[in-house]
């Protein structure tokens, strides 16, 4: 199989693969906000947010220094693994007890000091699992990283809704991570035994020492990524309490959902971008601002849908008690759109070899998250962490954009831009005329307006159909033929 084979093989399998994940994730958020109750909801989003926030302790960035290193030289991968084997063991004591100081510093209830507990060991598992990941993307064994982690998210969602629905608790649904995510590692382990290499701990303090040293720029990088998305819910909790946790995430899942299109897109779009960075510079731009389309093709109905249609969806998913959601949604959408944008040119930046500035803005954006939420959350609770986020997005897109600008690469004129807002428009005069129909015909209804306005307005064009199916197209058919 061929080099670029094997990357479109690999894209392919890591798209579906997520979009297996945000899928499974979303479904038991769902039943488990509307089993739990919205305090209860509150406390697991937070202990998953806590956990995940100091998860850097335990992982450090070994994942992602396995994936490079493997990659660049397989016969080095036994001594990789089985040293970071022994490193992971010793920062995950460290990152224990790291959770336990510092979840009773802050005084939490003895109910969510147990959760926190369990879910800090599931975390730990699951790190030793997405170490293993990295490794089988070091080796372009794309379909054992998805047997892994796709199956971390079905055992999570099978374990916990079937508990759920037998009318289990908190405590038992943060066991239900624990299990699920011991299960994946088991499955991952087994799978490296049998296909790659026996695993084992190894005790090479140069070895250990060199892991430590290069790995710490991707644990940095880890701690931005993860802050950035975190520290909303945790400085939320601590504010306000957990009714107002369950109610703000409950709406965000309703956004975050959304985000399998962009990322597919990202996914399947990189490795021709790749490609035509080193083969055709006019054309990687003509893809980047057709991409750049796209998202807002697909980004402004979804912003007006999930605005204008807010109660009928939090109500329809959550039930009544999530009711105080309808507000946050309704400002929450308006994140979407910068959401979609930033994808295209963050994945510009890495296709042509601009990793470090792309790090650089994720550094800016954890500043701008963390200074926002700690002036509005305090004064607007929920709202505030909503408005937060959008500022944080558009911060995100705006950095994106200019750095990919200063490389050549413009964005889209504001003719083609005007087309999708027009049809959007209708689309918003649609869903607020025949807003007492049901949302089943609604929905549907309105996509089809808005497809048909965009079509006679010559919102999709040739070029834009053509650019679609040759970087979606079979490894092999060629780079893009499009007229810039």
């Amino acid at each position: 199989m061929t080099a670029v084979r094997i990357a479109a093989k690999n894209t392919l399998v890591f798209a579906a693969m997520r979009v297996a994940q945000y899928l499974l994730l979303f479904v038991f958020s769902v039943v488990a906000a509307r089993y739990l109750g919205v305090r209860d909801f509150g406390t697991l989003t937070f202990g998953l947010a806590f956990t995940g926030l100091l998860g850097v302790t335990a992982d450090f960035g070994l994942g992602r220094l396995a994936n490079r290193e493997i990659a660049r030289d397989r016969s080095r991968m036994s001594a990789i693994v089985d040293n970071s084997m022994l490193l992971k063991v010793l920062l995950s004591g460290v990152y224990v007890l790291l959770i336990v100081l510092v979840i009773n510093l802050l005084r939490y209830p003895p109910l969510t000091r147990q959760v926190v507990y369990l879910l800090a060991l599931s975390v730990v598992f699951a790190f030793f699992e997405l170490f293993l990941e990295g490794v089988f993307k070091g080796v372009e064994r794309m379909e054992y990283q998805a047997y892994s982690a796709t199956s971390d998210k079905l055992l999570t969602c099978v374990i916990g809704l079937g508990l759920l629905l037998s009318g289990q608790g908190l405590l038992m649904v943060a066991c239900a991570f624990v299990v699920a995510r011991l299960l994946a590692l088991a499955l991952a382990l087994a799978i490296y035994g049998r296909k790659l290499a026996r695993p084992g701990l190894a005790a090479d303090r140069s070895e250990m020492a060199w892991l430590l040293r290069e790995a710490w720029p991707f644990a940095v990088f880890a701690l931005l990524a993860t802050s950035y998305l975190q520290f909303d819910t945790v400085l939320l909790s601590q504010v306000k309490g957990s009714v107002s946790v369950g109610i703000y995430q409950a709406a965000m899942r309703l956004v975050l959902v959304l985000m399998i299109i962009p990322e597919a897109v990202s996914e399947a779009t990189f490795p021709g971008m790749a490609r035509l960075f080193h083969s055709s510079r006019e054309r990687l731009k003509v893809v980047y601002q057709r991409c750049l389309k796209l998202m807002w093709v697909t980004g402004l109905p979804l912003t007006a849908l999930l605005c204008l249609m807010a109660d009928r969806i939090v109500v329809s998913v959550y039930g009544k008690p999530y009711s105080g959601g309808v507000p946050l949604l309704e400002v929450m959408a308006l994140m979407v759109l910068p959401r979609f944008l930033a994808y295209v040119p963050g994945t510009l930046l890495t296709a042509i070899d601009q990793q470090q500035r792309r790090t650089a803005v994720a550094g800016l954006c954890v500043v701008v998250s963390v200074v926002s939420n700690l002036l509005l959350v305090p004064r607007a609770g929920a709202q505030g962490a909503a408005v937060a986020t959008i500022i944080t997005s558009v911060t995100l897109y705006g950095a994106c954009a200019l750095l990919t600008r200063a490389e050549g690469f413009v964005g889209v004129s504001w003719v083609e831009v005007l087309r999708p807002v027009a049809a959007t428009a209708l689309l918003a005069l649609f869903l607020h005329s025949l807003r007492t129909w049901s949302p089943l015909l609604l929905v549907p209804g309105g996509i089809l307006v808005y497809l048909l306005a965009l079509h006679l307005l010559g919102g999709i064009s040739e070029d834009d159909k053509q650019v679609a199916r040759q970087c979606l197209a079979r490894p092999g058919a060629g780079e893009p033929e499009v007229r810039p």
